[in-house]
């Protein structure tokens, strides 16, 4: 007998790993919502967030002033930003929708947190905006962790900025962005699911008599674009190209998307009975893309299995 191994436990032998391939999940997976909007101010932005379920604020209180809302307390650091997200991923609590607002008040507690004049300009090498998107990305991991293990909603909102569009091919022009750092808006817009820009609907009215000018006039409806075009960035998995600006609206149009989708995969799934496998392994393939249009799947099975009648 081996002395050394009286009154020891012998370590019990590792599960043999089981692959991949046996735990995979298939379908659609319904995950809480995730959008970034920005417009001008007073558009009605917060009040969009504010339609969410039960949310909690991080960021300057000014912007909801009016607004019967909850608030964590306004950070005067980044660290302390940081600290009260911690918070709403690890404490106890009823809420679920995380809500920044805006991202341009946060951007100065990240430059300061990079060097304490805020100047990212004046720090060697370009070095600081490379520094701040670290601190960028590190809150963008930890939002994401309250979306995930909280499975709460986030509502990134933003101030809008009219910006010059690189344009690699041609001449640039100008459009409407997060009022952000364009690598941190990049980042954010990257993250979420939704990118809306939001603003009161305007028409081009053209003068009358002597006056022959097109003048720009507002209806008073707010709406919400969330397909890109030459005078904004936008994008959506769901949303339609513009819809009113409320979170009920929103909602209500992803369901309705939600439904019409699984209606086409249904009538996918019956038009692919009887086609050469070869086709319909192609289709199920394409129809399983997270960009895939439906509607431009089904259209092109059900024209190739008239064809072949």
């Amino acid at each position: 007998m081996n002395i050394a191994s009286i009154g020891t436990k012998t370590a019990a032998p590792e599960a043999p790993r089981t692959s991949a391939l046996m735990r995979t999940r298939k379908g659609p997976i319904c995950t809480p919502i995730r959008v970034l909007g920005y417009g001008a101010e007073g558009v009605g932005k917060s009040t969009f967030a504010a339609g969410a379920p039960s949310p909690i604020w991080l960021g300057a209180e000014g912007g909801t002033v009016k607004l019967d809302v909850e608030r964590l307390p306004e950070p005067e650091t980044w660290d302390e930003a940081m600290a009260a997200l911690s918070d709403v991923r690890n404490d106890a609590h009823a809420f679920k929708t995380l809500v920044l607002d805006p991202l341009g008040w946060l951007e100065p507690l990240c430059w300061k947190k990079v060097t304490p004049s805020g100047d990212l300009e004046k720090v060697p090498y370009g070095k600081g905006f490379e520094v701040a998107m670290v601190h960028w990305r590190q809150m963008i991991d930890l939002v994401s962790r309250i979306w995930t293990e909280r499975e709460m909603n986030v509502v990134v909102l933003a101030h809008a900025a009219m910006r010059k569009h690189p344009n690699p091919v041609g001449p640039t022009w100008p459009q409407w962005m997060p009022a952000l750092d364009t690598r941190a808006g990049g980042a954010w817009a990257q993250w979420v699911d939704h990118v809306l820009f939001m603003q009161v609907e305007t028409v081009a009215v053209k003068g009358e008599g002597q006056d022959k000018r097109t003048l720009g006039q507002t209806t008073g409806l707010r709406i919400a674009h969330a397909a890109p075009s030459g005078g904004w960035i936008a994008k959506s998995r769901g949303l339609p190209e513009s819809f009113p600006l409320s979170w009920t609206s929103m909602v209500e149009a992803l369901e309705g998307a939600a439904a019409r989708t699984a209606e086409l995969r249904a009538e996918l799934t019956a038009l692919l009975e009887g086609m050469p496998e070869d086709y319909a392994a192609k289709a199920r393939a394409l129809a399983a893309q997270p960009t895939a249009s439906m509607e431009e799947i089904v259209n092109k099975v059900r024209t190739k299995k008239e064809s072949m009648k």
